[in-house]
């Protein structure tokens, strides 16, 4: 996959692109095989090709120097690095709740990244659960017992974070509690601290705080914006005049407002990664700052896209999940306040950064794996300075410090053992900040059997899954995502498409003529992609009246195209299993011209089979060839 923030030179783009393009068809191959595709989860299937596509349009916009030049998550030798993690983590007894939390978060987001889902059998994921549950209280109207009287703050937002990731609809009182007890620890002042702490603030607690709180608000959770304000202008106010970050602050007061840091702390990168990491992300949760990084902004800058005739796109700068209020400030904030604290926090960070540091490295490396996620969100890069292959170095030191057995080596500090440094690795290697919030793929069963009739269905990783209706477009979308990395192309081409079609057929100037016109121009373009990406939408629509194009499709030249036109009908009709290819048709397909001629006749077997069914639900429609 690629990034949209990547600056390449020519050669090394090109030679990236084709060595992804060849793994992917390769994952293409493995996911239509059907003796192979039963063995293991695919890692990427289509939708990695529309991601190869609009990544292109990267090649047109200036978007500053790369943070991942050499590495990337997809990349075969740090997917292992983080599944050897991941491994380590399942092995191991941290014994501490709030350490089980942090290593099941781990786990489900290196999930997440490479298998598109929620690893429910995994022990560590269901031992954190566990425990989380027996430390809510008993009585949801009293805020007590082990996680609201913790004295930390790590725990219960650790405890929010991970049963909104592992599913926000089985725990979705919970996770209320959870704000509930999160919220009632705050301060006045905004802060969070240790619960005895009664006159300073945490700034490593307040980071686990604010992400507790973006998490919840991308799970579609209310949070109080006045909350995130208070937190925001703690953290604004409590930054020394240099741009510093202090660990631990005395609250500001009347007479020293930018408060008292305590005796025995001083500026680390860590806690300035921590501190300056969380006003980003408070700015971006109280949308004080607009998203410049995005693919995309203007058709003009999708020009390279092979997009089918009269279909406009707009990419809007979203992200992820965050498809809730996107449409201005939330808070009245001191803009000036804002842009002062990045800039000098800035400053001292691009000073202070170094991969490896010497104390709590790890810990280091998430924090600003978070803070880098973040400001590419708002200024679109990390600047012009050594910053800018932060990833990379990240990568290099973790795979030289990682040992035989997956973990990483326990820290100076007691707390910092192996297992915690190990979660926080794994986390900085899968980029978590761009997965956090990314919707996961389940499948309940094979095949067409027990699917209610009102219910439309898509295909997962080779498993058919049923969808409420109301519902589809967004789940539909979501599956779109699902091959994706952190950016919202595939969902903006999905609903602009959707969005182009309708308009063009709402359009009273437009009769079924040109209806069929448009669609046939759609997939029966000279482009490939143009093809993959209409077949594809049509199929996702699930709509009886696209049938006539997919039956076209399926003369298409190109048999992947063809298969992917077959398995939409599969969609469309709720014909799972009744009309199969045979063995031979399915991709990938050797190159012996006697065997293409045996599968240009299955093709056209199955398009007769397809064409029978359909004319006998609607015997006056008219096909396109």
């Amino acid at each position: 996959m690629f990034r949209k923030n990547w600056v390449h030179r020519d050669n090394f783009l090109q030679n990236v692109i084709l060595r992804r393009f060849s793994r992917t068809m390769w994952l293409l191959a493995y996911n239509s095989n059907p003796d192979t595709r039963h063995e293991a989860p695919v890692r990427r299937n289509i939708p990695a090709l529309l991601t190869i596509l609009v990544s292109l349009a990267a090649m047109t916009s200036p978007a500053g120097v790369a943070a991942q030049v050499k590495f990337h998550p997809d990349d075969e030798v740090v997917q292992t690095a983080a599944e050897k993690g991941v491994a380590a983590l399942e092995k191991s007894n941290p014994g501490n709740s709030g350490h089980f939390a942090l290593g099941a978060l781990a786990i489900i987001e290196t999930s997440k990244r490479y298998s598109e889902s929620v690893p429910r059998d995994s022990k560590t994921v269901k031992e954190a659960i566990k425990r989380i549950l027996a430390d809510l209280p008993k009585n949801p109207s009293k805020l007590n017992g082990p996680i609201a009287e913790h004295n930390e703050t790590y725990y219960p937002a650790l405890a929010l974070i991970l049963l909104c990731e592992f599913d926000d609809q089985k725990y979705e009182s919970e996770i209320k509690l959870l704000i509930d007890i999160l919220l009632k620890r705050q301060k006045r002042t905004g802060a969070f601290s240790y619960r005895r702490d009664k006159t300073e603030g945490d700034t490593s607690q307040m980071q686990y705080a604010a992400l507790a709180m973006f998490v919840a608000e991308q799970h579609q959770f209310e949070i109080n914006p006045q909350a995130a304000k208070a937190a925001l202008d703690w953290l604004a106010t409590t930054q020394q005049q240099n741009g510093a970050f202090y660990y631990k602050v005395i609250d500001p007061s009347a007479t020293r407002p930018r408060g008292r840091p305590k005796l025995g702390t001083r500026p680390t990168p860590s806690i300035q990664a921590a501190g300056l990491g969380t006003v980003y992300l408070l700015a971006d949760l109280l949308q004080l700052t607009k998203r410049k990084k995005k693919t995309a902004a203007t058709a003009e800058e999708l020009e390279v896209l092979p997009f089918p005739p009269g279909v406009s796109i707009y990419v809007k700068p979203r992200d992820d999940g965050a498809t809730k209020r996107r449409k201005g400030p939330r808070v009245s904030f001191d803009g000036g306040k804002l842009a002062a604290s990045k800039r000098f926090g800035n400053d001292v960070m691009d000073k202070m950064f170094k991969v490896p540091i010497d104390e709590w490295n790890y810990y280091y490396m998430y924090a600003f794996e978070r803070y880098a996620y973040f400001r590419e969100q708002s200024e679109g890069g990390m600047g012009n300075r050594k910053m800018n292959t932060w990833y990379d170095d990240g990568v290099r030191f973790l795979l030289d410090a990682q040992v035989k057995s997956g973990m990483f080596a326990k820290g100076r500090n007691p707390l910092a053992t192996q297992y915690v440094n190990t979660a926080f690795a794994v986390l900085f290697l899968v980029r978590s900040s761009e997965i956090l919030v990314r919707p996961s793929a389940g499948s309940q069963l094979t095949g067409g059997q027990g699917f209610e009739e009102d219910k439309e269905l898509t295909e997962v990783n080779g498993r058919i899954q049923a969808n409420d209706t109301q519902q589809n477009l967004n789940k539909m979308i979501d599956q779109l995502k699902a091959g994706s990395l952190d950016d919202s192309d595939l969902a903006v081409l999905a609903k602009s498409m959707r969005k182009a079609l309708n308009s063009f057929r709402d359009d009273e100037k437009n009769n079924r003529g040109n209806l069929e016109s448009f669609l046939r121009t759609m997939i029966s373009d000279k482009n490939y992609y143009r093809r993959l990406i209409a077949v594809r939408f049509l199929a996702g629509e699930q709509d009886l009246g696209n049938v006539p194009a997919l039956l076209y499709a399926l003369g298409d030249p190109d048999y992947r195209i063809a298969y992917e036109a077959h398995n939409g009908l599969r969609l469309i009709s709720r014909k799972i299993d009744s009309i199969a290819l045979a063995p031979i048709a399915v991709p990938p397909l050797p190159a012996d011209q006697k065997v293409l001629d045996q599968v240009k006749l299955e093709y056209q077997r199955v398009k007769t089979i397809w064409t029978d069914w359909y004319l006998k639900l609607r015997p006056n429609a008219k096909l396109l060839d």
